[in-house]
């Protein structure tokens, strides 16, 4: 019975040694099959994002994400699954190359897009302002999310300074930030104006809202102005001299020592017809806009607390400024041109500061409505003129381009034999170095 248990323990040490022998086959097959397969994809994929990495020059991106190592493992490990054995048993004509490059190429897509997010981060305030302003006029979006990079927390609480707020502007924000504390993304959630939908209807034909009654008023004035005094026919340049001229007639200025809110708003201009500068300009801004004209709305810097706007007229940036060319007064019931398309250096003289950074730059004044009126004179030119237009009931608005003191326009209206009342003003001190606007009224 001893040599039979004997027997019986060889037997069992004999079985235990083919099972060891068993695991370690199956062990060697892992290493030097599977592991190696694993190891090559692996490698071979943070070969990958490397190549990436120097064509964009993102490699603190890929720190920040550590996109080779996370991303790219998780695929690699997907070269070892059971789907892929399969197909390496099924056909040994380089399969197991076609599914590991397949694999490859849609991890380089990933990349990519994890890439192109960083691309195209907003990295200055005029970016961030342009994007939010096309994300809430063309696509109707108020609240909008947008990857930054180097922005700081007060550029983006004062978004709204240097912004067209004409049919939107920022109400609140919410802030994002990365492992280094710099802001990732900003939320911003906009409150639209009663020219946003407006606006809407009129480009893309999105019904107002019922609820939205002052809109509704101020699509009935739009409507009622242009039907009245735009034609298809007219040039960008007359477009912009009715609105202009139909503004100036229909808005009175309005307190500016007391706040209204209508007052600030193009409802107060089209509606209750008194506003301040940034109504008129607001509502010159939808006018234009929804005539076809290029137009922007301009904020004064901190010392000139005015707003105005700048047109796009024949591919050159104007200034136009309705408010100033609105006569406040006993003698209101005419229309002044003086600001009619004005360059930098003519309107900088006349009191008005702003951010160059934010705007065009206005160089030209071939589109100046004294210039395109043979309105702008030298002194024979202007004494030939009053010759021909002094008479009574008669109002002429004219710029001198030598203006001084030779020009006596007592003793010039005597001279042509005008004998009647009349009145004149003039729009700029005497050493502006621009051109000079004479306002004679004959009565």
């Amino acid at each position: 019975m001893y040599s039979k248990n004997n027997n019986k323990r060889r037997n069992t040490g004999s079985s235990r040694i083919s099972t060891l022998i068993f695991i370690v086959v199956i062990v060697l097959y892992i290493v030097y099959d599977c592991i190696p397969t694993y190891l090559d994809g692996y490698v071979h994929n943070k070969e990958v994002a490397a190549s990436v990495n120097l064509n964009n020059d993102n490699s603190d991106i890929d720190e920040k994400y550590n996109i080779a190592s996370i991303n790219y493992d998780y695929i690699s490990c997907n070269n070892s699954n059971e789907d892929n054995v399969d197909v390496l048993e099924e056909d040994d004509n380089n399969e197991e190359t076609a599914e590991s490059s397949e694999l490859q190429e849609i991890s380089v897509d990933e990349y990519e897009e994890e890439k192109q997010d960083d691309i195209s981060k907003v990295t200055s305030i005029k970016e961030l302002q342009e994007k939010v302003q096309a994300s809430v006029l063309a696509e109707g979006k108020t609240s909008i999310d947008i990857p930054v990079k180097g922005l700081t927390e007060k550029e983006i609480k004062d978004i709204n300074y240097g912004m067209d707020t004409t049919y939107a502007k920022s109400k609140t924000y919410t802030l994002r930030f990365d492992d280094n504390d710099d802001i990732d993304r900003v939320t911003l959630n906009m409150e639209v104006t009663d020219s946003y939908y407006v606006y809407r209807n009129k480009i893309y034909g999105e019904p107002i809202p019922e609820e939205k009654t002052r809109s509704i008023e101020l699509l009935y004035v739009l409507n009622d102005f242009i039907e009245k005094n735009i034609a298809d026919n007219m040039t960008d340049y007359e477009k912009e001299l009715a609105i202009h001229d139909y503004l100036v007639e229909s808005v009175t200025y309005g307190n500016k020592e007391t706040y209204n809110e209508d007052e600030h708003s193009v409802y107060g201009a089209l509606i209750n017809h008194t506003a301040v500068c940034e109504g008129y300009a607001k509502a010159f801004k939808l006018i234009s806009d929804c005539c076809g004209i290029v137009c922007i709305y301009v904020e004064g810097d901190e010392a000139c607390n005015h707003a105005w706007d700048m047109v796009c007229i024949d591919d050159e940036w104007y200034h136009i400024d309705v408010t100033w060319d609105d006569p406040v007064g006993e003698d209101d019931d005419y229309i002044s041109h003086a600001y009619f398309n004005v360059n930098d250096d003519f309107i900088s003289q006349e009191e008005h500061t702003w951010d160059s950074s934010c705007y065009p730059v206005c160089t030209n004044m071939a589109m100046n409505y004294y210039v395109m009126n043979g309105k702008l004179f030298d002194y024979d030119g202007f004494y030939d003129y009053l010759s021909s237009n002094a008479y009574d009931g008669n109002y002429i608005d004219v710029a001198m381009e030598d203006y001084s003191d030779r020009y006596d326009i007592e003793y010039m209206v005597e001279s042509v034999g005008y004998n009647g009342s009349w009145w004149y003003s003039w729009e700029f001190d005497k050493d502006s170095s621009g051109y000079q606007v004479m306002e004679i009224c004959f009565e």
